[in-house]
């Protein structure tokens, strides 16, 4: 258990939602960072990297939630503004019993969104859109047609984390 309280900070360090690169080409310790360690008595722990990686790290900014276009490459890199956020969204509904396997979010946006969302679709086919929740690409599927009914799922085997999702978007 001891070794779990240790990891834990690096796991979270390193799982957010844009790449970056940490470069070190002067073959010495660079400390990029530091976490506590409560288990060994040493405190404040430096995060060192040898060479250079690339990570998922967090993004400066913080991005609200909703749909974003997303690039290929780098994978799940959100490009620009929001299509649409959560607030544009008329009604949501999760459907946990069709998929033994997943959760989805079924929703559809207000009336005055829908132009908006179908020009975005049209402008995206053959590319990827994102939704985003908390900074974090959740799914990016490639568009194939313009979605003229204001319509959308979200989807994820990670049925805890589309509970969350649908309840907040139920709070709003």
């Amino acid at each position: 258990m001891k070794h779990l309280i240790r990891l834990i900070p690096l796991i979270v360090l390193l799982s957010c939602c844009k790449t970056q690169t940490l470069s070190n080409t002067s073959n010495e310790r660079i400390i990029h960072g530091y976490i506590y360690d409560n288990t060994s008595g040493e405190g404040l722990l430096p995060i060192v990297f040898e060479k250079d990686i690339n990570v998922n790290g967090c993004s400066s900014t913080h991005k609200d939630n909703g749909w974003y276009p997303v690039a290929e490459v780098p994978e799940n890199e959100i490009e620009g503004k929001a299509f649409v956020t959560t607030i544009d969204f008329a009604e949501v509904s999760l459907d946990t019993i069709s998929f033994s396997d997943m959760a989805v979010i079924e929703g559809r946006l207000k009336a005055e969104k829908i132009q908006k969302w179908a020009d975005a679709t049209e402008s995206r086919i053959g590319k990827r859109i994102g939704f985003v929740f908390n900074d974090s690409v959740i799914m990016a599927p490639t568009v194939n047609c313009r979605i003229e009914s204001g319509s959308f799922t979200i989807n994820s085997p990670d049925k805890a984390l589309m509970l969350e999702i649908y309840n907040s978007l139920k709070e709003k």
